[in-house]
């Protein structure tokens, strides 16, 4: 049923769905029904966004990244997370896999532009070399870990943020 074999990303959700991306498509496939559900442009993400990742948090949202906007799915339609204008300008690496996590009512997310604490339009910080000690601006993956510290894949190697402090772990 997969239209491409280049899988981008994959998870299973707490019913033991499995997620799947491609390109330009999500399956959603029940392995005990045997159901498939094909989310695509027809679901409100344009023909011509890459997706990246899927995440489900742990109050079951679901999320993905594009190219130029991460997504939430709501009553089976995909809705742009962000609208602030002054954000528009950031691009989601599409390469990543892990690019959004959610932190209570947190999204972590990595751009090409530094990494996003974003809670709303109107509250949110792009960490950035300018303003943090982040070493590199390219965030490719984003993972929290029981203690709350941020681990991401960036340009420079790995990067460990305990929400003081940065620490960067390279060759």
């Amino acid at each position: 049923i997969l239209s491409d074999n280049n899988i981008r990303s994959i998870t299973i959700d707490k019913n033991e769905n499995i997620w799947i991306v491609i390109e330009h498509e999500i399956y959603q496939f029940n392995p005990s029904s045997g159901n498939w559900i094909v989310y695509n442009s027809s679901n409100g993400i344009p023909a011509n966004y890459y997706y990246s990742d899927i995440y489900i948090a742990n109050d079951s949202d679901i999320y993905t990244t594009t190219s130029y906007n991460p997504y939430k799915l709501i009553n089976n339609q995909w809705e742009p997370v962000i609208n602030a204008p002054e954000l528009s300008s950031l691009h989601f690496n599409t390469f990543g896999h892990s690019l959004i996590v959610k932190q209570d009512s947190v999204l972590w997310i990595g751009t090409d532009g530094g990494l996003l604490k974003y809670q709303n339009d109107t509250n949110y910080f792009l960490y950035t070399t300018t303003n943090s000690n982040l070493s590199d601006n390219s965030v490719w993956n984003v993972y929290i870990d029981d203690n709350g510290r941020k681990w991401m894949e960036t340009g420079s190697g790995v990067e460990m943020f305990d929400g003081e402090n940065w620490y960067l772990f390279d060759y």
